[in-house]
């Protein structure tokens, strides 16, 4: 069994600056990654909002090189994944040319080999669009070139690592989008997908209707991703602890009802595979402490630990 833990970084224009903590009343940055595997993570994935809070140059070798040296300076002992950024910094534009160019991405990897520690396991491929292909063939952003993927793929598993991803797609007609055929040619090593039930009150169905996102939708959602072969991405985040955030309910300012949101995630687990996914993706913000919140709520509630 493996649980990664989303770990984000942020340019600030002379390093990349970790913004994990331990409570949400802290100042980012003063946990470390002692405290990330004491909650229990046995990897991190170190990452930077897609790309929209990493360094931009043009530069791909460059910039993985800054990334990797600021990351590996931090994260040195616990088994790590680096982000292959998207977007350009504070930008909606990507590194390179989604449509054929690979060399950014490319040379991305080589920067950050440059300086990895041997704790480097793989890389996490951050555009998390569930319909990154499809949008490809109808040229709408964000897309990505499928051979772009392939190229990737082929180098990070040349290097003995492993390809992961975590895509979105919060809707009904899941068939539909390419996480089952991209799972199918075996271009990524885990997926593990994001349901988005702890943000959004209404989910998509045929023709993009929306519908009210239920507990039952969710439950339905899970028996997809395991009757696939995938994962689950675990969603949550400060907003278990001030009722601010971006939890579906945080209209309400009750970290209450977040909490309950959150650990819908392990009941439906139990209740259609009967225990939790065998790996899994955790998001949860930059507070550890919402970790120890939702791990306290669920086991009093459903006798598991959240994480």
């Amino acid at each position: 069994m493996a649980t990664f833990g989303l770990w984000y970084f942020s340019w600030d224009g002379e390093y990349h600056k970790s913004r994990l903590k331990e409570s949400v009343e802290d100042k980012e940055g003063t946990a470390d990654w002692s405290d990330f595997k004491r909650r229990g993570f046995n990897y991190a994935i170190a990452e930077g909002l897609a790309g929209v809070s990493i360094q931009y140059t043009g530069n791909g070798k460059l910039d993985g090189e800054t990334f990797a040296e600021d990351v590996f300076r931090v994260i040195h002992t616990i088994p790590l994944y680096v982000t292959i950024p998207y977007y350009q910094y504070r930008s909606s534009e990507p590194r390179d040319n989604p449509r054929g160019s690979h060399k950014y991405w490319s040379d991305w990897i080589e920067g950050v080999l440059k300086f990895a520690g041997s704790n480097l396991k793989g890389f996490y491929w951050s555009l998390e669009n569930g319909w990154m292909f499809a949008n490809y063939r109808k040229n709408k952003d964000p897309q990505i070139n499928p051979q772009t993927i392939e190229i990737l793929s082929d180098i990070v598993h040349s290097y003995g690592l492993k390809f992961i991803w975590a895509p979105y797609a919060r809707t009904t007609e899941r068939d539909n989008t390419d996480i089952p055929s991209i799972h199918r040619d075996g271009l990524f090593d885990y997926i593990f997908v994001q349901s988005n039930y702890y943000q959004y009150p209404t989910i998509a169905t045929e023709g993009n209707r929306e519908t009210p996102y239920t507990y039952s939708e969710l439950k339905e959602y899970i028996r997809w991703i395991h009757n696939n072969g995938l994962y689950i991405t675990m969603e949550a985040d400060e907003g278990v602890i001030t009722g601010c955030g971006n939890c579906r309910q945080c209209t309400l300012n009750s970290p209450e009802e977040c909490k309950e949101l959150a650990s819908h995630y392990i009941k439906a687990q139990k209740e259609i595979l009967g225990r939790k996914f065998y790996h899994r993706l955790y998001y949860f913000g930059v507070s550890l402490e919402v970790i120890d919140s939702l791990n306290s709520y669920c086991q009093v509630r459903l006798g598991e630990k959240y994480l």
